[in-house]
């Protein structure tokens, strides 16, 4: 299995240890480069030293930034990357975060737990990004 070719460069945010290697294991095998981060803080990092990030994994709940602040802050920014948000938060949680993706178009949710295969499928059903995606602004944060 590959990744589209939009998706070469990676971005896997997961505080779990165990959870962060079997999602980069997983993406590995799809994609040319994954980066890791474990909160949306790192992460931020990560997406200022390597601007040309193509897709962000993230899981919600984490310590320092949760993966919503993260997205949220991404979006506010500007930052149309695409953007899949795995998380085992439960049904009331997973439906409103399902509902807000569906409208941004650039993002998507997976309920975990989940296999390549689901991952995969998920990613495939992201929209190519736009060649012109603004990187975020340190400043703006």
């Amino acid at each position: 299995m590959e990744l589209d070719p939009n998706f070469s460069k990676v971005l896997v945010v997961e505080d779990n240890p165990v959870i962060m290697i079997d999602t980069v294991c997983m993406v590995s095998s799809m994609a040319g480069h994954v980066i890791t981060a474990r909160n949306g803080e790192e992460a931020f990092s990560a997406l200022f030293a390597m601007s040309d990030v193509d897709l962000i994994i993230s899981d919600w709940q984490m310590p320092v930034m949760d993966g919503m602040t993260f997205f949220d802050t991404l979006r506010r920014i500007g930052d149309r990357r695409p953007f899949l948000m795995v998380s085992g938060e439960g049904p009331e949680k997973e439906k409103a975060a399902m509902e807000k993706f569906q409208l941004d178009g650039y993002a998507l949710f997976v309920p975990k737990p989940f296999n390549e295969y689901v991952l995969l499928r998920a990613i495939g059903q992201l929209q190519s990004p736009p060649d012109n995606i603004p990187n975020p602004d340190p400043a703006s944060l």
